[in-house]
């Protein structure tokens, strides 16, 4: 124990990191919540780094801020409330000997803002506040090399848009892809239009239930009318 804690008192002291990737998939839900996965990759360039790494991997689970002297890049990139969050950290032995990567799996709420358009329409729009990409740049998409953002939007989106349009790739999977180098502010929205089918079994079932609660009320009142009948009777 007194090892590995030497180990990780030494590291702190001598970080030596080279960041080679970042990416972010950013899953939006029809609430316009988000489930958010980042990977960042990096080498361990000292013999210390990769001990360190290496003890806080055998550990298991380990807190946030055990792996935040790895690379700048292991934060949270989004701002709002956050919840469920789950590190993944591994040896990336596939890209060289001395690669690390650290995932961050999260839940963020209310990323993007909804407004009623009409009876069956839903219109959600970017809350760019949430976007914490670059120190001192919060509301901006600001990447660096080999750093990209996808941006998935529910099976059911509709009229989905981005304003400006170039420096964004639209995929093939109903979302929005940004890449490195590249700083700027856009606006992306998109809509859910609820099926016809589904309006019709919600005014039929809230009709089905107006219908027992008025039944319902007239069975109480037909039960208050034959009590004070018998009342009256009993009193004459």
């Amino acid at each position: 124990m007194r090892t590995g804690a030497f180990l990780l008192f030494a590291a702190l002291f001598a970080s030596a990191y080279t960041d080679r990737s970042f990416s972010a998939l950013v899953r939006v839900t029809v609430d316009g919540d988000a489930h958010v996965i980042e990977k960042t990759v990096f080498y361990l360039d000292s013999e210390g780094e990769m001990r360190a790494f290496d003890y806080l991997l055998s550990q298991g689970e380990s807190a946030l801020g055990d792996w935040q002297k790895f690379s700048g890049n292991v934060r949270y990139h989004f701002l709002g409330p956050l919840s469920n969050l789950n590190i993944i950290a591994a040896r990336e032995y596939s890209v060289g000997s001395s690669a690390a990567s650290i995932s961050l799996e999260y839940d963020a709420q209310g990323f993007f803002s909804a407004r009623q358009m009409g009876v069956r329409t839903t219109r959600y729009e970017l809350d760019a506040s949430r976007l914490n990409l670059a120190p001192g740049k919060t509301g901006e998409f600001s990447l660096g090399n080999s750093m990209t953002i996808d941006m998935i939007f529910p099976e059911d989106a509709v009229n989905v848009e981005v304003r400006p349009e170039p420096g964004v790739q639209k995929t093939s999977y109903n979302g929005l892809s940004w890449s490195g180098p590249i700083s700027g502010k856009w606006e992306v929205s998109f809509e859910r239009e609820q099926p016809l089918s589904q309006e019709v079994t919600e005014f039929f079932s809230q009709l089905y239930l107006d219908a027992t609660n008025s039944y319902a009320l007239f069975l109480v009142l037909l039960f208050l009318v034959v009590v004070a009948f018998k009342l009256v009777k009993l009193r004459e």
